[in-house]
């Protein structure tokens, strides 16, 4: 498989680690042992669709990903992912909140932003120590 193949089998993979991602992540972040009640999961979800509203990418579509090529150190051309944008409620959102309680909601939404990021990341450094492999 050359470099092109690999560079389209893992974009088109990357949407099925995004989701595997965000379902371990929220089951951690938000799951048994969650650190807030569903009115502050609600209040979240508002605060989402407030951002969705005024063109934003909300605070569930904020983390982002990009797969490109680049050179490892042996000049070989290589399939690499980044992944950037943490959820955070910014101070001028439309949803009445205590300050303290953004602080927390930031907190949490870090919290579940890395988690995914490195779920992703984690599945992606999978799939290409498998194509090294396969090699």
């Amino acid at each position: 498989m050359d470099i092109h193949e690999r560079m389209e089998d893992a974009e088109d993979r990357l949407e099925g680690w995004i989701k595997n991602a965000v379902e371990e992540a929220q089951r951690e972040v938000f799951g048994e042992e969650k650190r807030i009640d569903d009115g502050d999961l609600q209040t979240i979800n508002e605060v989402d669709e407030a951002l969705k509203k005024r063109g934003d990418d909300g605070l569930w579509g904020s983390v982002h990903y990009r797969i490109y090529t680049e050179e490892n150190d042996e000049g070989d051309e290589i399939v690499s992912i980044d992944t950037f944008g943490v959820p955070m409620i910014p101070p001028d959102v439309d949803v009445e909140m205590e300050k303290d309680r953004r602080e927390t909601y930031n907190d949490i939404l870090s919290d579940y932003g890395v988690a995914v990021s490195q779920k992703v990341e984690e599945q992606f450094e999978e799939w290409r120590s498998e194509r090294r492999e396969q090699a």
